[in-house]
């Protein structure tokens, strides 16, 4: 994810020659990620490190489905935003539900027991 955000941050021709909403998606990503391994590699410091890892690492995910199907909104629609704001309502949606849920039930609860 570091390099391709990194990669992203060069390209401009198809932003036009300037920044664009693919710059500052990467910029974002980029944010994330760093508070999401921030917060690991201080996990001795922190008692409460990893639900914020967790909504940090979730966040990161979806600002790469957002760009995904922004890349897809421009190449089939010519418009960016609609998809990109539509993925991150839903990501959205789904982050502030499934990750506490995740998070009180425990790694491995979804499996059965044997």
């Amino acid at each position: 994810m570091l390099v391709v955000n990194g990669s992203a941050l060069t390209i401009f021709r198809d932003a036009g020659g300037g920044f664009g909403v693919f710059h500052y998606l990467a910029l974002v990503s980029l944010a994330t990620l760093t508070a999401a391994y921030g917060s690991f590699l201080l996990r001795r410091r922190a008692r409460n490190w990893q639900p914020f890892h967790a909504h940090m690492m979730a966040w990161s995910y979806v600002g790469l489905a957002a760009a995904a199907a922004g890349q897809a909104g421009t190449h089939y629609f010519g418009n960016a935003w609609a998809p990109i704001v539509g993925v991150l309502v839903v990501g959205g949606l789904l982050i502030s539900r499934r990750v506490p849920a995740a998070l009180v039930a425990g790694p491995g609860a979804s499996q059965s027991a044997r």
